[in-house]
């Protein structure tokens, strides 16, 4: 998603954990 956790939930915010 763009930040430091962006490992698969890329249209998340941040992405996911």
């Amino acid at each position: 998603g763009g930040g430091p956790w962006d490992s698969v939930a890329c249209v998340l915010p941040n992405g996911s954990l």
